[in-house]
Parts: structure tokens; C-alpha cells; sequence
């Protein structure tokens, strides 16, 4: 999961020299040392992640089972519960109700923006939740080879 999102990370920066750009002056403004603590001013570096995220997320489905009769709106069609259900995060992530420019690299759309519930979901979400979420959840390491492959291969610092 993290080879390919980085990879995906890298991919994107690689098309969008102006996302780039920026995300070079916020590494350029951190201290030389680059540690835990400083990762957390990263703001853009954050957004470009949750950004890349979103477009290619790491899960292709997430299985679920309805647990009651759920009316699916005025469209006169009931969900019987027992019913299994695929959510699959790439359309939800694509979805123009929810994100303006769906096909768009866009990071800033996760600066500073609260996302409806389940709008992003790209580890699942609630008790059956991708263990990748919690073995990344502070985002550290992944980070941290983030600013060195950033570094190295697009001439970032």
C-alpha cells in the first residue's frame, strides 16, 4: 500500500510542476533535519498525500452488509438487511457533489476544508476499517520517504 501510494505521490508531482513548486517551498522553509515533530507544519505535504489519496486510492472496494431495511430515498427501492454491499472509494472520490474538479490534482482541496462524512474514505472507514489506516495513521514514515524520494528524484531542496 504505501510503495504504490508513493509511487502515485511522485506520479502526480511529476505532472503538475506548480503543485510541485509549492510543495518544494514548504519543504525548503523546514529546518535541514527533518524530523517527526516538523512534519506536522507540513501542511501542503499533508494535502498533496490526502490528495493523491483520494485519486488513487489504496483500497479498490470496501465489502459491507446492511444491517436493517434501508429505503434508499424517494426511489421507492428498499435495501433488505443480510444484503451485501460494495462501496467502491475511487467513484465516491470522483464525485463532483462532493469534490469540485473530481479528475483534477488539486491538494489545496485539503487545506484548511472540512470534507463531508464518508466523502473520503479511502481506507474505509468505522470498526472494519483498512489495517493500513492504523499502521499509517501518524503519517510519519510515509512522510518522511515522501521528502526523500521528493528530494532525490524531483529536485525538491
Amino acid at each position: 500500500t504505501t510503495s504504490a501510494s508513493l509511487s502515485h505521490v511522485v506520479y502526480y508531482l511529476s505532472q503538475n510542476k506548480d503543485k510541485q513548486q509549492i510543495l518544494r517551498e514548504e519543504l525548503n522553509a523546514l529546518d535541514t533535519d527533518f524530523t517527526y515533530e516538523n512534519l506536522n507544519q507540513c501542511k501542503y505535504l499533508n494535502a498533496v498525500i490526502d490528495e493523491t489519496l483520494r485519486l488513487a486510492p489504496p483500497l479498490i472496494s470496501i465489502q459491507r452488509e446492511c444491517k436493517q431495511d434501508y429505503k434508499l430515498g424517494n426511489t421507492g427501492i428498499t435495501i433488505p438487511a443480510g444484503t451485501n454491499i460494495e462501496i467502491q472509494p475511487f467513484v465516491i472520490h470522483r464525485d463532483p457533489e462532493y469534490f469540485v474538479d473530481p479528475n483534477e490534482f488539486r491538494p489545496e482541496r485539503f487545506i484548511d476544508v472540512k470534507h463531508p462524512p464518508f466523502a473520503f474514505v479511502p481506507f474505509g472507514c468505522g470498526p472494519r476499517q483498512c489495517v493500513g489506516y492504523w499502521a499509517m495513521l501518524a503519517w510519519s514514515p510515509f512522510n518522511m520517504d515522501m521528502i526523500t524520494h521528493v528530494k532525490r528524484y524531483l529536485g525538491v531542496v
